[in-house]
């Protein structure tokens, strides 16, 4: 498994896991290229953006390098607002893809698909647990988001969610700081600012702060002008509500 972002590494190992596979994890696309020199894998579940060498360029290299022997299965992860990711996938080639977050359900049948050999474990998902809230707005976190978090790892009704947290928060700062710096000049800077806390959001089910950025990423894949300073100051705002409700959910342990 292939993924620089602690949030996802935490999410996508966990879900994995649960299922029965063996995963071992490493940051970018230079470490898969090295990895999969080293071992035989059945699947190689890949992110598309990753610092140091993304997964179209290590999926070439290890295409080209192994060419008809050992042919791995080597599985998308990207959160697909770029136009033409699904394409490039492909064209890479590699063999399927899903967007991020990753839905554990379509994941299990990817793997499946892939791995037919391998006996899969069905996932059993807790009933989504909304948080109480008050003041007539809506959750900054989506319920069954928060189910699935703890419904993997740990068996203690908290699961991954504390894990998933501490990482969220550990990682926000860095994000947020190259988000802000890069608002003002627009483009790729942006596009990929933002598309980076997009990812962070998702996994912890951020949904508004996850839709903020995807508006960010387009306006800097588009080079479309106006309103990034704004767009930037609601997804502060809104990140302080996740923080509260984070500490809800944490408190509100079985």
């Amino acid at each position: 498994m292939v993924e620089d972002n602690e949030v996802n590494q935490l999410v996508a190992r966990a879900t994995v896991t649960k299922f029965g596979y063996a995963v071992d994890v490493v940051s970018d696309g230079a470490a898969a290229v090295a990895a999969t020199s080293r071992t035989s894998y059945d699947a190689v579940l890949m992110d598309c953006h990753m610092p140091v060498m993304d997964g179209f360029d290590a999926t070439r290299i290890i295409r080209n390098r192994d060419g008809m022997r050992n042919i791995v299965p080597i599985i998308a992860m990207t959160a697909g607002a770029l136009d033409g990711d699904r394409e490039r996938c492909l064209a890479a080639g590699m063999d399927d893809y899903l967007s991020k977050p990753v839905d554990a359900a379509e994941l299990e049948a990817t793997l499946a698909h892939w791995v037919p050999e391998f006996p899969i474990q069905a996932a059993q998902a807790l009933p989504p647990q909304p948080l109480a809230l008050t003041g007539g707005r809506p959750p900054a976190l989506d319920p069954a988001r928060l189910a699935i978090l703890r419904d993997l790892g740990p068996d203690d009704g908290l699961g991954l969610l504390p894990a998933a947290t501490e990482a969220f928060r550990k990682d926000v700062p860095s994000r947020l700081a190259a988000l802000r710096a890069a608002v003002n000049d627009g483009g790729p800077a942006l596009a990929q600012a933002a598309h980076a806390l997009k990812g962070s959001a998702a996994n912890i089910g951020a949904t508004v702060v996850e839709a903020l950025c995807g508006q960010l990423e387009e306006m800097g894949a588009t080079g479309k002008p106006g309103g990034g300073p704004q767009l930037v100051s609601q997804v502060e705002a809104e990140l302080v509500q996740v923080n509260a409700e984070l500490d809800t959910a944490l408190e509100a342990a079985p």
